[in-house]
């Protein structure tokens, strides 16, 4: 006895969807015979998702391939990295098992629209066009949009909203943008918002001052002096003077 998943029906009534990857993997395989590499696979992805192939590489193995997997839709191929397709299907049932994929990928698209590339473009350019925790740029790094919440403590895709209630996974306020390096590190098992706040500015004035003050600088002079250069709008970037307090010169003037 065939004890394979059906395809048609895994698609029509089992699939539940957080995103619209499982049915851009199944239709992928379908039309490639039932198999795919994973950079046909991640390019498919690109087409809905506008992101670089190592960002789409990474997406693939998350969370299509945990999925799909688990419910044993697809495994891997002897030896190989392909994907291919495990379930069960008819030659006769793949139109109606792509028409399903569609419907799927409609329902979602009204559900959640997708983000355009103008959004990708459009965070990345309030960044400055920088990673948000380290500040590295392209082309010495990748960029990605990164959850501050992961996915994965999303619950029936909404995570806490701040002040209070719930907000979707995909919802801007917990978006944030990290270079590719920084969002390894981050995992899954992060939560921290890197994009400038009140807060954040307020802790890096209050580090900034106690630097000063343990290297011997006047806090007023300092202080003050920043409010200048912020009120006339000095290039920062040109180095000013250090205005510091030197013991000894100030014990010889005296």
């Amino acid at each position: 006895m065939d004890e394979r998943v059906d395809l048609l029906d895994f698609v029509q009534n089992k699939m539940t969807m957080t995103n619209y990857y499982q049915p851009v993997v199944i239709k992928t395989l379908l039309t490639g015979g039932g198999r795919a590499t994973r950079e046909d696979l991640a390019r498919e992805l690109l087409l809905g998702d506008p992101d670089t192939l190592p960002s789409a590489l990474r997406t693939l193995q998350r969370w299509p391939w945990i999925t799909l997997r688990k419910r044993g839709v697809v495994e891997r191929a002897p030896s190989s990295s392909d994907w291919v397709l495990r379930a069960k299907f008819a030659e006769s049932d793949i139109p109606a098992i792509i028409a399903a994929c569609d419907t799927a990928l409609h329902a979602w698209a009204k559900r959640f629209p997708r983000k355009q590339a103008s959004q990708r473009i459009r965070l990345i350019s309030e960044a400055g066009g920088c990673c948000q925790a380290c500040g590295a740029r392209p082309p010495k790094v990748e960029l990605d949009i990164d959850h501050i919440i992961p996915r994965a403590r999303a619950k029936n895709d909404c995570v806490p909203k701040p002040g209070g209630g719930l907000m979707h996974v995909d919802d801007e306020r917990n978006l944030q943008v990290l270079c590719a390096s920084c969002n390894r590190g981050k995992r899954d098992q992060g939560g921290f918002d890197f994009r400038p706040s009140e807060e954040h500015l307020a802790r890096a004035i209050a580090l900034t001052l106690d630097i000063a003050a343990s290297h011997g600088y006047d806090i007023d002079l300092v202080f003050n002096r920043g409010r200048s250069l912020h009120v006339t709008g000095l290039n920062l970037h040109v180095p000013e003077p250090a205005l510091r307090v030197d013991a000894t010169t100030a014990a010889s003037d005296a």
